[in-house]
This record gives C-alpha cells, structure tokens and sequence, in this order.
C-alpha cells in the first residue's frame, strides 16, 4: 500500500512505525540562562508525540548519472562541516565539490582513468580520495580540491591495490582501507598527511572494504576471507584499539545456501555503541534475503540481521542510521527501511523522475550523516535527508549518561589559583568545557573534542579566554558531554 509521508509517496508492505527515538546534543550554549532552560526542559518535559519518519527528496540542483535503469552511480561523500562536501564518481574519474549544504555541486576534478572509490575531508582545506587505480590510489588537496595531487608514492610500506574506504578522524589522523580485490592494506597519517605509512593486515582478513573509527585509536574494518577472483569468501570485520598497530578478527560470517561469497561493504555507527554493517554477496541463487550486521557493544561482537523483503541477485552496499532504530539498507536494486533496530523491514518506492515520488534509487552506496540535522545518500542522484530536524527538535534524548560516564566535584572550592574538576569517561564520547558567570557571559571555553573512555580532569587556572583574572565570585563550569550538559558550581576568592 502506499501511505504518504510527509511530501513524499513510500511503497511499504506494512506500515512504518511513526516513534524512532533520538540522541540530542547540545553544544555550544550561549549562556547560564540557556543552560539552565535546557536542562529543565529535559527533566519537565512531558513524553515526545509520535514523530513521522524522514523522508529521502534529491537535492534541487545535484547532478544526475543517467536513467533510473542505469547502474551508473556516485560512490562516495564527505562533509568537512554543514557547507562543504565533496563526492567522488568512479566511471569518469571525477571529483565533485558543494559549497553550500549539499544543494548543488560543481566538477573539480576530471581525471580520466583514475577510479576514485573513496573520499575523506579533514578540514574544509585538506582532504584525501582513494582510488581503485594501481599507483594512483591515494590523492590529495590542501586548497579545497581546487587542486589535486597523485601522492601514492610517498606512502612508507606497500602500495595498497585499491582504497575502497577512507575515515577522517581529526585534523591529524585519517585512515583508508582496500582492496575488495587484492591484498588487505590500511593505510594511515596521524600528521595531517604530511606522512603515511601502511601495513598488511593478512593476518586477521583477505579483503577490506570500509572503515570507521570511534577515536583516533578505536577502530573498525571490514571485508571478507577471499579475494573477489575465487568468489568463495566469508565476510568478516577486524578491529584495534591501539590505532591500527595490531588488529583482531571479532567476526567471520556463514554463508547461506547458494550463497557463492560475500564481503561486508559499508558501515555506520548511530551511536558509539550500535552500528551495522552491509553484507554484499556475488550470488544468490536460492533467493535468500540480504543481511545486515549489528553490534551493541561498540564493534566487539556482531550478529547476523536478515533484510525481510530484499532478495535479489546480490546482496547490499550502502547503508545509513541515523538513530539506533531508524536506517535504510540500499543496493542491486532495492532499498528498505527499518524503524526498530532491523528488527523488521520495508522496502522503498524509488523515486521517479516522471512523477516525483519515491524515495531513492536501488543503487545508493553511502550514507553519509553530517550532523544532527543533515544526512545525505547517493547514488545515481544526490538526496537528502528531510524532516529531520523536526524529529530531534520534538524528541527527548534517548540515553540517561549516569552510566556512561561520572563527575567528581570541583576542588579546592572556594579556589583561588586554580579549580580541577575530575571526570571518568566509560566510553569514547566527545567532552568540552565553558565557564561561565552569574551573568551569563563566557568567559572560558574549551571546544568539545573526542576522548577515549578513561580518567581525565579539567582545570581551569581562574582567567578568561584573553588570559586575564577573573573576579571574585560564583561561576559555573559547563561540561558539555556525550549527550548531555552538566553543570558545577565553584568560587573563586582572592
């Protein structure tokens, strides 16, 4: 049946759950009063209403790859912040830039031969494209993608086939991974790419395919257990916790019946601890349906989601979250949502040039969630994510983070050189500070970066963000964290 959602027509076997549930988070707050507003809010507020899921519209103004019938496609997106983002289109060789959210794109690079296959921004200056090109599989740019530059020889260790999947953790570290068709390689800079150095990981995988990391050391990968050439292969996904130095294997697949070789193919984590993966196969002759992977605990440990509904020839390839529950598997074809975890799925509508309705296209390779309001899929067109920020708008946040994380209390207090405050992270999670005053003006600010679980403290030596003494007086110190902002109250005396 066809049930309308929002502007958009979605084709479902059965109806769309209508109450997904949100992480919000709140940074940069402008002042005391705001604060203290929000935080009263979360603990008053009545239980959210039933939200209509998001829908899927292609951008006004984003380049289009030929009928709906073509498997011609865009494979790759990044944003560097809410205005900048770029895309790479494997069959031509092509680079393409947004400067303003995504709403249109302009060609930057035109490089014949060259299979770009994969693209990560570390700053809206500085970003990486990986390719399936042998000796031109690492690119970069340090004006925007105004220009690019073939840096493949300058990688200390072995060449890497292809680099399928690229992730950049900060402005110093970035990570690819590759082949789906050759020896498994990650490749890595913790410099901002001044350097890169690479290393088999043979041990744990035969193939790699995509990667994301939690932190600068925290990460995951994924492939299969044979190259794409015998076709028999089990997906499996790796992991490290010491920045890519070693890696384990916490998952290898079972194929099913007439199932010839799979490979895990994309990732995405809606939060630090529930993620999937896509599962792509070469065969599937008895019709079994697609599967997804899932973990809740971070990547430690996956189990195998079958995709009700999407059978088709092959398995699947993009994949996007963007809550615990709420997510789209894409791939050969066909294109289904879920609205509760995988537990169960639709398949989409797809959308039509002709009448303007649909969602999507079968061939959607990335999913790409840029901040708590944006999200983008492509595939032979650009779409975005719309309605989104109504649903986190009206929904509380889902976590209580007692037990993701603790705070002890400012000491000394009243303090007069300096006031430590110490805090214990269960989880990566980003963490940023402010101090404000009775009036509500900032006078300190430390901006949210990410940090592995551990024991940390905070200090703050009684000066503003100009490096002059404050008063004497009542602040409050702001820590804004995972999902949540927290406040202490301190006294500086003379």
């Amino acid at each position: 049946m066809y049930i309308d959602v929002v502007t958009q027509s979605v084709c479902l076997m059965t109806p769309v759950s209508t109450s997904p549930t949100w992480t919000v988070r709140k940074h940069d707050l402008p002042t005391f009063a705001a604060v203290f507003f929000v935080l009263l809010t979360l603990v008053a507020a009545p239980p959210a209403l039933a939200q209509t899921v998001p829908v899927w519209e292609p951008v006004p103004f984003g380049p289009v790859l030929g009928p709906s019938t073509s498997p011609d496609r865009f494979d790759d997106v990044d944003f560097a912040d809410r205005l900048n983002g770029w895309m790479v289109h494997r069959a031509n060789g092509e680079i393409w830039h947004s400067a303003d959210g995504g709403l249109s794109w302009q060609k930057q690079l035109d490089e014949p031969g060259t299979s770009f296959r994969s693209i990560a921004f570390a700053t809206d200056q500085v970003g990486w494209a990986g390719t399936l090109t042998r000796g031109r599989t690492l690119w970069e740019t340090r004006d925007g993608g105004a220009s690019w530059t073939n840096i493949t020889d300058t990688i200390d260790g072995v060449d890497p086939a292809g680099i399928c999947g690229m992730v950049a953790v900060s402005e110093q570290v970035a990570y690819g991974v590759g082949a789906f068709f050759g020896a498994p390689v990650v490749v890595r800079t913790k410099d901002g790419g001044q350097t890169w150095d690479s290393r088999f990981v043979n041990d744990v995988t035969d193939t790699l395919v995509d990667v994301h990391f939690f932190d600068e050391l925290t990460g995951v990968a994924t492939g299969g257990t044979s190259t794409i050439s015998s076709l028999d292969g089990d997906v499996t996904v790796i992991r490290t916790e010491d920045g890519g130095e070693t890696w384990e294997r916490v998952y290898t697949g079972t194929r099913g019946l007439g199932v010839a070789g799979e490979w895990g193919w994309k990732i995405t984590f809606p939060t630090p601890d529930i993620g999937y993966i896509s599962v792509e196969t070469i065969t599937n002759s008895q019709g079994l349906p697609a599967k997804v992977l899932k973990t809740t605990d971070g990547g430690r440990t996956w189990t195998p989601i079958e995709v009700d509904g999407s059978v088709s020839r092959a398995g699947l390839q993009g994949i996007g979250f963007v809550t615990a529950d709420v997510g789209w598997a894409s791939g050969r074809g066909v294109t289904s949502i879920t609205t509760d975890g995988g537990d169960s799925w639709q398949q989409l509508e797809h959308f039509s040039t002709l009448t303007g309705m649909g969602q999507l296209d079968g061939n959607i390779n990335r999913f790409l969630v840029v901040d708590d309001t944006t999200a983008f899929a492509i595939g032979q067109r650009v779409y975005q994510l719309e309605g989104l920020d109504a649903l986190i708008t009206d929904v509380i946040a889902e976590e209580t983070l007692p037990d993701a994380f603790e705070i002890g209390s400012g000491y000394p207090n009243p303090f007069t050189d300096h006031v430590t405050l110490p805090y214990t992270l269960h989880r990566s999670q980003p963490v940023g500070f402010q101090v404000i005053d009775v009036l509500g003006r900032i006078l300190y600010t430390e901006p949210p970066s990410v940090r592995a679980a551990g024991e940390y403290a905070f200090t703050w030596d009684g000066r503003t963000q100009q490096g002059e003494r404050a008063a004497s007086g009542n602040y409050i110190i702001l820590m804004d964290i995972g999902a949540s902002p927290e406040m202490k109250h301190v006294v500086r005396i003379q």
